[in-house]
């Protein structure tokens, strides 16, 4: 889906959308997070008059990605804050925090692929850069625009995303779906290891989604140095690995380190069997 949105090859379904039930739908998604961090949230929704023409289920990804980069790296028990406010022809949303700030020297590429503006010293709750790419392109979908204010480390942040009002008062044509609690996960540790670097990262960043601890190897010899300190209890294995394959790594990890661990195969080559 990233990959999609990031080449655009993905179609927005527009409707009129009252704004507040987005925001209303983003927090509900986040509140795990929000809650398990301790952070206190303000809420400030717009007039029910105002609607934009969007793609309800994506305008909320926009809005879940920026609360979830608040969370992240914002320390627990500080603030979140989302605050809507309208000029006649746009309505701007404004998600700030009290984290941990974006360094001045990042801070006008902070929306490029695979960039980190504060890396979190929490691995748990790092990431890849993704978001941030994922939310700009989708607001410029939607004929709009975003921008990041920050005023350096330890000054939090604050990104504005600006939509043009659809001139309508009619009601939403698209109507947003209850969200189904999650169901509670495990975190575990697990290791990827896979020589391609993009794919690793990507598969990486899903797991993190779930809490899960996550270490990337893109070698054999990484991945044994690797995992002598960090126990994986998941390896997540490329078969076709350069040099020591996957199949005489395997071997070698559940000789050496990780006996216990469950081994999950990676492959391109599609075959109905196995030659070994």
């Amino acid at each position: 889906d990233v990959a999609r949105i990031t080449q655009g090859r993905i179609e927005l379904r527009r409707a009129a959308v009252w704004i507040g039930p987005v925001h209303e739908r983003a927090v509900e998604m986040m509140a795990p997070m929000i809650e398990e961090r301790a952070h206190s949230l303000s809420l400030s929704l717009p007039s029910p008059s105002l609607y934009v023409e969007a793609d309800a289920t994506r305008l909320t990804q926009v809005f879940v990605n920026l609360l979830s980069n608040a969370a992240k790296f914002t320390d627990p028990e500080g603030r979140i804050t989302v605050a809507c406010t309208a000029d006649g022809e746009h309505i701007r949303v404004r998600v700030s925090d009290s984290g941990i700030g974006i360094r001045a020297d990042i801070i006008h590429g902070i929306f490029d692929l695979f960039i980190q503006g504060s890396p979190s010293t929490d691995r748990a709750w790092s990431g890849l850069g993704l978001g941030l790419t994922v939310a700009k392109v989708l607001v410029e979908m939607h004929r709009g625009s975003i921008e990041v204010r920050s005023e350096g480390l330890g000054r939090g942040s604050e990104f504005s995303v600006t939509l043009p009002i659809l001139e309508t008062r009619e009601e939403p044509t698209e109507a947003l779906e209850p969200i189904e609690p999650a169901s509670p996960t495990k975190p575990l540790r697990i290791l990827v290891v896979d020589d391609n670097v993009h794919a690793a990262e990507t598969l990486g960043w899903l797991l993190s989604l779930s809490d899960h601890e996550v270490q990337i190897s893109n070698t054999a010899a990484q991945a044994l140095e690797t995992s002598s300190s960090f126990r994986p209890e998941v390896v997540l294995l490329d078969i076709g690995l350069p040099g020591m394959d996957g199949y005489e790594l395997a071997n070698r990890l559940r000789r050496e380190q990780s006996s216990d661990a469950l081994f999950i195969a990676l492959t391109a080559y599609g075959e109905v069997e196995s030659p070994r």
